[in-house]
């Protein structure tokens, strides 16, 4: 189909290729004719049928610059000591075990910050 024209010159000079990778979700096109006065192109549109994934709740990480801030500092140092001495200290979990406790104890403190 002509997607150029010029006076009486109509030729095809635009396409929209498809990688294979996306080959499978594409389903329709369609070429729009713009004004003449904004440009001598058709407008080329393409349809994919994109489907969500399903990740999980994703990956949660702490703000970097809350180490910059004393009051942030201090409520978790504060809070590592009670941790470590009121609720690890007579845990006979794994060391991995622990230090997985201790990230979400950190992590919970981060968020109610």
């Amino acid at each position: 189909m002509p997607t150029f024209r010029r006076g009486k010159v109509i030729k095809t000079l635009d396409y929209i290729m498809v990688g294979r990778h996306l080959k499978d979700l594409y389903f329709d096109n369609g070429i729009e004719h713009v004004s003449s006065v904004w440009t001598d192109h058709a407008l080329l549109t393409i349809k994919l049928r994109l489907q969500l994934n399903n990740t999980g709740k994703g990956l949660w990480r702490a703000n970097p610059n809350l180490a910059h801030y004393k009051s942030y500092v201090k409520k978790i140092n504060t809070g590592i000591s009670h941790f470590m001495q009121n609720i690890l200290a007579d845990s006979s979990d794994s060391n991995q075990i622990k230090w997985d406790r201790l990230k979400g104890y950190i992590r919970k403190l981060t968020k109610a910050y």
